[in-house]
């Protein structure tokens, strides 16, 4: 019996706890009314779901595996409705715990409003994900600070106002930093020696981005109000660097290539920068400089956010099938010249199109054949209703049977 009774114990413990999703509410109408108590409650696993309203409070989340996030990370009205405001002189959120990637900040307005905060979020010997927020830092402040950070920052939103102390959008994060909009400060992004990727960086007061020493690609750095790039000494590639104040890049040392320079007031590279025989320096056609619609002009189509559809342009931008041709280029949707596009939206679904006659549209795994691999890629995505797909063959927004008659169409086929 006691042999049973001890097996049936171990048996028990060896259950893994099932994760809890525990509800905020202002209101008091959940769990819980305030984000801290709802964490200090949690366990590694669970998701701590905040509920629209004005959350007045710093939190941490000292080393804990969940997921702290809105209802709908990726309705922009509730990220702008559900908002955390620092109620510290230090930070509105705070990883200092040794947090990974399964700690995730997600789906918020975050801010420090009346200078009560130094940082909005500080990452101190961390690594979490934090994606889709939208950051906005008053004051002398940053955005995202680290120290011995190594975040995953994606599809932030991301402004600091140009303070007196150095403020910038984000500070000497050595992660990643993907598909994110930094906007204002006295820089962008200093000191950030990792990945930036399909970045947009504008309106920065000294240098959009300043030291930062890892791979820049993909990126748009426009009106700064001195340079673009200044003391950048990585990788750069395929980035519009442009409109800026100054320089395009200043003493930007290392590998430079595929870029375009234009318009920059002093010109496209300072003594100390050198240049390569790859970049262009030509008007890149942005659909609309003044509205920060960056997408590049193309008379195949480009990407209108607006409609959520394609349309086309009486121009084609020189940008378009214009970068690294070592860069994969294969989340851009075809009509494509087999290259990768410079600039924020080149090697993804919103690519411009290319007026190239390369490729298949029904090829959806670009091996340079239309055959079973793609049909099974193509049933995979049956009846999806979403944009951006590569299966939805005419742009409608949903795989279906006008789908298949393309795709049909176009069987077999090798290049």
């Amino acid at each position: 019996m006691k042999n049973l009774v001890l097996t049936f114990t171990l048996l028990f413990l060896a259950i893994p706890c099932k994760a809890e999703t525990i509800i905020v509410d202002p209101n008091g109408s959940a769990d819980f009314n305030n984000i801290q108590d709802a964490i200090d409650w949690s366990l590694d696993g669970d998701v701590v779901e905040v509920r629209p309203g004005t959350y007045q409070e710093s939190i941490n989340f000292y080393g804990k595996a969940i997921i702290v996030t809105s209802i709908d990370p990726n309705d922009p009205n509730v990220v702008d409705s559900s908002i955390i405001l620092a109620n510290l002189n230090w930070y509105t959120v705070r990883f200092d715990s040794g947090e990974g990637p399964d700690s995730v900040l997600t789906g918020f307005t975050l801010r420090n409003d009346n200078h009560q905060a130094y940082t909005v979020i500080s990452c101190y010997y961390s690594s979490p994900l934090i994606c889709k927020n939208a950051i906005v830092a008053s004051g002398n402040s940053y955005g995202i600070y680290g120290e011995y950070a190594f975040p995953i920052i994606l599809r932030n939103r991301i402004t600091a106002d140009p303070g007196t102390n150095d403020a910038c959008a984000i500070y000497n994060c050595d992660g990643e930093i993907r598909h994110c909009r930094v906007k204002e400060g006295e820089y962008g992004l200093e000191g950030c020696d990792g990945l930036i990727a399909n970045c947009i960086i504008s309106d920065a007061l000294y240098a959009g981005l300043y030291n930062c020493n890892g791979l820049i690609v993909n990126s748009t750095i426009i009106n700064i109000s001195q340079d673009g790039m200044r003391r950048c000494r990585g990788e750069i590639k395929n980035c519009i660097i442009v409109f800026n104040g100054c320089y395009g890049l200043w003493e930007c040392r290392e590998t430079i290539k595929y870029n375009n320079v234009w318009g920059n007031l002093k010109g496209s590279y300072s003594q100390g920068t050198v240049p390569s025989p790859t970049d262009i320096h030509l008007n890149p056609h942005f659909v609309n400089f003044e509205k920060g619609d960056y997408h590049l002009k193309s008379g195949a189509g480009r990407w209108d956010a607006n409609s959520e559809s394609w349309v086309q342009d009486d121009v084609n931008s020189l940008c378009i099938d214009a970068g690294d041709p070592n860069s994969d280029w294969t989340a851009e949707l075809w009509p494509h010249g087999k290259r990768i596009n410079m600039g924020a939206y080149g090697g993804t679904p919103e690519a411009s199109m290319s007026p190239s006659d390369a490729g298949n549209i029904a090829d959806l795994n670009n091996d340079d054949t239309v055959d079973f691999a793609d049909m099974i890629i193509f049933v995979g995505k049956w009846l999806s209703n979403q944009t951006l797909l590569a299966e939805d063959l005419n742009r409608d927004r949903i795989v279906n049977f006008k789908d298949f008659a393309i795709f049909a169409d176009n069987w077999p086929w090798e290049e």
